[in-house]
């Protein structure tokens, strides 16, 4: 088998013991330290849309309990964020966002360890654990509050125990898999969908003899205690409420999301965008790489297991993630794209096994080079997209925001609309004032920075609760509007017509603050 120090011409398959393989803590640091500071230097530092706006939102303000439901409460995420932001040492925004950060480094220095337990080689768990950072979705979400790159740090670290349970039959590799999956399902449900396959694994190894009675009874206690954060908040809803159906459904779909989750097949739609999103994250060597994995794997028998069950994770995640028909659908891809990285390195240490000296320095040249080129394709893929009109059917001309630049960019510090939204709508607003948003994608950011006025001098409306925006402006109050499309404000105007200002909207003329 090829190893790293092998520089033979002809190399011939060894066998060796799972104690043969090399330490990965070097590398794993290496990788960490490297992820962080990329992801550190390019996060965004204020105010976000969306869901990320929320998190934080609830996260500064102690509000465990997300007012959608129990599944989008993510409460491990949620103790993390109020653990990054308790010394004050950042500005919350920022400070709740490095938590994203941390769990993509961690997740990508974990995909580096697993696929070095699998292949022994060094060099090819690299380039999966450095495909796996440079991916579009990875690094954007690494660089907003987001719960998703938490998922694939955990699920790295459950995959690689699991990985290594395969190898070594030791219960502690066991024990801690059941871990990570409670703490999965503490941070998302998505979790959940590889508990079936932790538990047949478990059931398995008993039947085998590799695990006995009492390391199930302690894997069932490490997993209850992983999840506690998420079944203590449960069990406190059920109690508070006194409906058992009604929490049930809320702690695995949400108040609205039952439909899309129970979703049978997908639309062509979602397919599309599917596909773009997967060649946007690997336009480089990484996709055949993993196609290479999955074959070859097959004719490998001291790997034929170990990869076949990367591999039935990897369908059921792309599986759920493919019908699920969410607006943000592709961020459910983050499991599927580190299990792509994971076999992307099983399938380069397969062709590294088998090529001379000179075969395996052009591909490792190709590789570094595709992975090299990979953030220049991202610089430039927002004006070429703008130039060929890719998003026109679908702009949302939201304040302050260019679509290309939000949704092709994955570093996250130039893009900057929702903090400047939420900041110009706090200047324009007089004490007494009201802040209408057309778009609920903007609450978390206008709540962010309303919070250094003093509370409920400037009163924020859904468009939806005002009844009549004529009677509310015949009271002299003075009336900021934040619309869903910047260029086409859908609230009626008050009697004197909307005033623009910038990409907000006001009832009244607004001076222009100096500097502004």
């Amino acid at each position: 088998m090829y190893n790293d120090r092998n520089t033979m011409t002809n190399p011939q398959p060894t066998t060796h013991t799972p104690e043969d393989t090399p330490s990965a803590l070097r590398g794993w640091l290496m990788l960490f330290a490297a992820s962080f500071l990329l992801y550190g230097l390019t996060s965004n530092r204020g105010a976000q849309w969306q869901d990320s706006g929320e998190h934080i939102w609830r996260i500064i303000t102690g509000n465990v309990l997300n007012e959608r439901g129990l599944a989008l409460s993510h409460p491990l995420h949620y103790y993390l964020g109020r653990l990054a932001n308790a010394p004050g040492l950042r500005a919350p925004a920022h400070a709740i966002t490095l938590v994203s950060a941390l769990a993509g480094a961690v997740a990508v220095a974990n995909a580096y360890g697993c696929v070095l337990t699998l292949t022994r080689c060094r060099i090819a768990s690299a380039v999966a654990a450095i495909s796996l950072a440079l991916a579009h979705t990875i690094w954007q979400m690494a660089t907003i509050t987001e719960t998703y790159t938490l998922v694939i740090a955990l699920l790295s670290a459950e995959l690689w125990a699991l990985v290594l349970f395969q190898k070594t039959g030791k219960p502690k590799f066991a024990l801690f898999m059941a871990l990570m999956n409670g703490l999965g399902i503490a941070n998302h449900m998505l979790a959940s969908l590889t508990t079936p396959l932790v538990l047949g694994i478990a059931i398995g190894a008993l039947m085998q003899k590799r695990l006995s009675i009492k390391h199930m009874l302690a894997g069932a206690g490490l997993w209850l205690l992983g999840s506690l954060p998420y079944s203590a908040l449960v069990f406190t809803e059920w109690r508070s409420t006194g409906d058992l159906s009604g929490t049930l459904s809320s702690a695995l779909f949400g108040r609205d999301f039952a439909p899309a989750v129970m979703q049978f097949l997908p639309n062509a739609r979602n397919a599309a965008v599917t596909v773009s999103f997967v060649l946007l994250n690997f336009p480089n060597l990484l996709l055949p790489l993993a196609v290479v994995g999955m074959r070859s794997a097959w004719r490998n028998r001291k790997r034929r297991t170990d990869t076949w069950l990367l591999a039935l994770v990897l369908v059921i995640h792309a599986g759920f993630a493919a019908r699920y028909n969410v607006i943000d659908q592709h961020t459910f891809f983050l499991p599927t794209y580190l299990l792509l990285c994971m076999l992307g390195g099983v399938g380069l240490a397969n062709l590294l096994d088998k090529a001379t000296t000179a075969r395996r320095r052009t591909i490792i040249m190709l590789a570094a080079a595709s992975l090299a080129i990979t953030p220049i394709i991202y610089a430039v893929a927002p004006r070429m997209a703008r130039s060929l009109g890719v998003l026109s059917a679908i702009e949302r001309h939201k304040p302050y925001r260019d679509d290309y630049t939000y949704l092709l960019t994955p570093w996250s510090f130039e893009e900057t609309s929702a903090d400047r939204m939420g900041r110009r709508a706090e200047e324009l607003a007089a004490d007494g004032a009201v802040i209408i948003f057309e778009d609920a994608m903007a609450k978390g950011a206008l709540r962010y920075h309303l919070r250094r006025r003093e509370p409920g001098v400037i009163k924020l409306m859904p468009a939806s609760d005002v009844k009549d925006i004529q009677a509310l402006a015949a009271k002299s109050v003075s009336i900021v509007l934040v619309p869903r499309d910047r260029n086409a404000p859908a609230t009626p105007a008050p009697n004197g017509g909307w005033h623009r200002n910038g990409d907000l909207y006001t009832d009244r003329p607004n001076d222009p603050k100096p500097g502004q």
